[in-house]
């Protein structure tokens, strides 16, 4: 019978070890997201200055601005400061609405704004009101004003290098 005792403590020790490994992740503050069964997640981080993975032969990395920047694009009553925009990876775009009437920055395409993913303010900025979001992928990310998406005044395109 103690044998018996003995090999179930033993068994049940070590399934509760296994649990504790798949759920033991370890969060820093330049962690941004950890799933409680992957311990890779924990070791992902989203700084400024991303690394990039191994590249196949004969490509290039998207460069990494060494200091990131941030760029304002001004909404007023007549558009946009700027409808295109070429940025760095890292960089910061923020937007600052001088109309009195409300506007909303996302992605596109309208109005699932899934192209550039978290790229959409969320809601309508009031008057001296501002949005920013920094980019992390190299891609071209169309956007436009989500309360007013057919008014070419308010559309534009970021080009992330």
């Amino acid at each position: 019978m103690t044998k018996y005792l003995v090999l179930i403590v033993v068994l049940l020790a070590g399934a509760g070890l296994v649990i504790y490994k798949m759920t033991d992740t370890k969060v820093t503050p330049e962690t941004t997201q950890a799933s409680p069964t992957s311990s890779l997640a924990a070791s992902v981080s989203l700084s400024p200055a991303a690394s990039v993975s191994p590249k196949p032969p004969g490509t290039s990395s998207p460069s990494v601005s060494p200091t990131p920047r941030t760029h304002t694009i001004r909404i007023t009553n007549n558009g946009l400061s700027s409808n295109n925009l070429t940025i760095s990876v890292g960089d910061t775009v923020t937007f600052i609405n001088e109309d009195q009437d409300p506007h909303q920055p996302a992605s596109g395409p309208h109005p699932i704004h899934n192209i550039c993913p978290g790229f959409d303010a969320g809601r309508g900025l009031a008057q001296n009101d501002k949005y920013s979001f920094t980019f992390r992928d190299a891609k071209t990310c169309p956007f436009h004003d989500h309360l007013n998406p057919f008014d070419s005044n308010y559309k534009g395109s970021i080009v992330v290098k």
